[in-house]
């Protein structure tokens, strides 16, 4: 028999509840085990954004197939252009699988609206992928599960109520029931509202290659104070719908980099010499940056002193000032 799956109530610390609210952290202090820090990771390439993470070796029954570790969100690309999310359940081990178990992350949107998706085991061991909208429960479109305790679910955004970039799958705990008993719990029965996860879209999951930069300069010799206009328009990314978010400037000469999210800058060159400037580009999906360097070789001088050296590949023309 399944235990409810409704939304949490306050219970009182007991040795099946042991992460239950409570009034004293002194009077109940495994309430403290709870960790509802997100970790920073790639959304893109499971097991993805860190959630929630919960103590090892708190499962009331002491079986590591029931002890919690962590919850992870990930939205890897599909080249059929479908809109998935990749929950990653990490249990401390599933070796052995135990039967009439379910391994059940809890999430609500939109809003107050209680979703969840499972792996469960029958009583002969037979392992199914669930999802439910709060009130019918459906297969997920995949699932997998390791002896290492990793368990995947793989759910289409359509079952999970149409959740699209930007918006967040929110106060996300999980329990671990076996029959009508709990056997560990995170983030429960008052769940954190900072145990989310905002979705980013599979489609910002596609390949992406860098952007390429390409720069051109204008006069490229002459008396100093030279002001010299670059030009960084022709740079480009390569894949469709991703444009360039940055460009960096590096004149050569000492002067601090340049930084703007305009592809035009002007620059005055005081002193005589050779000066070779750079720059590269930033795309917006990733911020990638460009593998190759955009160059522009630059050449002054003045009365006092000419130019006496230059680069071995560099084209230096003479020139008088007067």
């Amino acid at each position: 028999m399944r235990a409810p799956r409704g939304p949490p109530t306050p219970l009182t610390c007991s040795r099946f509840n042991h992460q239950s609210q409570c009034q004293s952290t002194t009077a109940c202090p495994r309430c403290r085990e709870i960790s509802s820090t997100a970790v920073a990771a790639n959304p893109c390439l499971p097991p993805g954004v860190t959630t929630l993470t919960d103590p090892t070796g708190d499962a009331t029954d002491m079986l590591p197939s029931h002890d919690i570790q962590s919850v992870s969100f990930a939205e890897p690309y599909f080249p059929d252009g479908s809109q998935k999310v990749v929950f990653t359940l990490k249990m401390a081990s599933l070796s052995p699988l135990p039967p009439s178990t379910a391994w059940t992350v809890y999430f609500y949107f939109p809003g107050s609206t209680l979703r969840w998706v499972d792996m469960e085991t029958d009583a002969v061991g037979t392992v199914t992928y669930n999802v439910n909208d709060g009130v019918t429960t459906v297969a997920a479109d995949a699932g997998t599960n390791a002896p290492d305790g990793t368990i995947t679910i793989t759910v289409s955004t359509a079952k999970l109520g149409g959740p699209v970039a930007g918006q967040a799958l929110g106060r996300v705990y999980v329990r671990i029931i076996v029959g009508a008993l709990v056997m560990d719990n995170a983030n429960y029965p008052s769940p954190n509202g900072t145990t989310s996860y905002t979705l980013v879209g599979n489609a910002f999951c596609r390949p992406n290659l860098p952007p390429i930069a390409a720069m051109t300069a204008a006069p490229t010799d002459g008396c100093t104070p030279l002001l010299v206009n670059f030009d960084g328009s022709g740079s480009y990314d390569p894949d469709s719908g991703d444009t360039i978010a940055m460009y960096t400037f590096d004149f050569g000469d000492g002067s601090p980099i340049l930084m703007q999210a305009t592809p035009t800058t002007s620059h005055s060159y005081t002193t005589s010499g050779f000066f070779q400037a750079k720059m590269k580009v930033t795309e917006t999906r990733q911020s990638l940056t460009s593998t190759n360097t955009a160059l522009a070789n630059i050449e002054t001088v003045d009365d006092e002193a000419p130019v006496v050296s230059a680069p071995p590949d560099a084209t230096v023309t003479q020139t008088i000032c007067q």
